[in-house]
């Protein structure tokens, strides 16, 4: 009796499937510099603190970005803006990588005052986090490695994962060292480490 009352339907389960969601991460690339660089590669769009002030940087052309005028002070050209305490950076073309301080990186940027300077915070998801973590903690590796890449890419996503929020109260969740894991933009992708994520 009861199994035909189970089979009666079949359907019935917990109503929900696994959603697959690419947690984001916040990397301090630059913990403390007296200044940063945003630009040279790709058009950015600068935004200051809440989406207001928006400066558009053409391709090619660099902005210095320093602590100035009770908040950040944006350079470039023959331009000079004052900001808010922090500007986010993205790609004017959507998925285009932001370079800072001459580093090309996925996702977005934000840059903030700190006690020392600024200090610059890449924006990715943890999938995109990997591809230049990989490549930065196991260098260029050949096929017959290709387990030990896919070994390598587990570990730190769940170290990426699990420290999510550690340093929260500090603007970043992960240093781009080995304090947390060695991490260098897209400079360090290779298709092999790609594959192996």
């Amino acid at each position: 009796m009861i199994l035909a009352a189970g089979c009666a339907h079949p359907d019935v389960g917990s109503g929900t499937s696994p959603i697959a969601v690419d947690p984001v991460v916040r990397v301090s690339v630059v913990p403390a510099a007296p200044a940063v660089r945003a630009g040279g590669g790709v058009a950015l769009m600068l935004r200051g603190e809440g989406g207001g002030g928006v400066i558009a940087l053409p391709s090619g052309i660099e902005a210095t970005i320093e602590p100035g005028g009770g908040g950040l002070r944006v350079r470039f050209s023959t331009e000079e803006v004052t900001a808010a305490s922090s500007v986010t950076i993205a790609a004017a073309d959507s998925g285009a990588p932001v370079r800072l301080n001459g580093r090309d990186y996925r996702g977005s940027a934000m840059v903030s005052t700190g006690g020392s300077g600024v200090m610059a915070v890449n924006v990715v998801g943890v999938e995109q986090y990997l591809l230049g973590v990989v490549g930065a903690e196991m260098g260029r590796r050949g096929e017959p490695d290709l387990g030990a890449l896919r070994a390598q890419a587990v570990v730190s996503r769940s170290v990426a994962v699990k420290r999510i929020g550690q340093w929260r109260i500090r603007g970043y969740d992960l240093l781009a060292t080995v304090a947390d894991q060695a991490y260098a933009g897209i400079g360090f992708e290779s298709p092999l480490a790609t594959q192996a994520v």
